[in-house]
């Protein structure tokens, strides 16, 4: 705790020009319902003319609907953990990796022989390995088509998939990292849990962290004056590489190793705290 007090009072070098930030644990806490404190942080960056990128594991089509909800501005957006920059609404997108063909099939391999659920991300769609309540709840939340592709019939992919989401319990989730990371660099790809039942299969050179430099880059923004906002695994090199790293209290602790402070918990508005603490403060707003 004096550390993350002491990194309070420095505070950025200097005036931030863009926000990114996480989903799932930092602008939601149980639900995908935004506490009205963080609602208003966000609203307040947008009167601010600061753009904010959601930097996320999710879809494009789920993000263009969060977009739409908070009344954000236009511009790219992280996707897949950093698989896909896409400009929404309806723009191009800026890059897009895939898994490899062969490092994808040997994971889902793995997946099949564990009985695992699995969601495969093939373009905008996604398949499943079974019908199940979890992916029910999913796709109706996020309004993300969906085909239930039963056993080998998941691996009949037009070309490989963006990214590989297995849901679990996370003991069970421990084992099937620990099967697949001996290999997975070397075969171009990396798993992580972006959540505690959640572990994902995205390529190697996919982060969020990269993403966001080269959105930055794009967008004429120095690195010093980009903010970023997270709790998870997946977060800690987007924070690592922002002029402004914060992580989420009760957070990942690579997140919180990675980040210049650590705010209070999703529950406790902890995202709302870092905008308006170190982001719009810091302007004179």
């Amino acid at each position: 705790m004096a550390d993350s007090l002491r990194k309070a009072d420095r505070g950025p070098h200097q005036a931030i020009r863009l926000v990114a930030t996480d989903l799932d644990g930092t602008v939601f806490a149980h639900s995908d319902e935004v506490r009205p404190r963080v609602l208003a942080a966000l609203a307040g960056l947008v009167a601010a003319h600061i753009p904010v990128v959601i930097a996320t594991g999710r879809t494009a089509r789920s993000v263009e609907l969060f977009r739409q909800r908070w009344h954000l501005p236009g511009g790219p957006m992280i996707c897949y953990n950093g698989a896909e920059v896409v400009e929404l609404p309806g723009g191009p997108r800026w890059f897009v990796d895939h898994l490899p063909d062969q490092a994808a099939r040997r994971a889902m391999e793995l997946v099949l022989a564990g009985g695992h659920l699995a969601q495969v991300y093939i373009r905008d769609g996604l398949w499943v390995t079974r019908d199940d309540p979890r992916v029910r709840a999913y796709i109706e939340a996020n309004h993300i088509p969906a085909e239930i592709k039963p056993g080998g019939e998941i691996l009949d992919w037009p070309e490989p998939p963006i990214k590989i989401l297995i849901q679990d319990e996370p003991p069970v989730l421990a084992r099937l990292r620990a099967d697949i990371e001996p290999w997975a660099a070397a075969a171009g790809v990396r798993a992580l849990n972006s959540q505690r039942d959640y572990l994902e299969i995205v390529p190697l050179a996919a982060t969020k962290g990269r993403a966001l430099a080269r959105v930055a880059e794009r967008l004429h923004i120095p690195q010093a004056a980009v903010a970023a906002v997270g709790d998870g695994e997946n977060d800690a090199d987007m924070l690592a590489w922002a002029g402004w790293g914060m992580a989420m209290g009760g957070g990942h602790p690579a997140a919180q190793g990675a980040a210049d402070v650590v705010l209070p918990s999703a529950a406790e508005d902890g995202a709302a705290v870092g905008i308006e603490r170190y982001v719009l403060k810091h302007r004179g707003a």
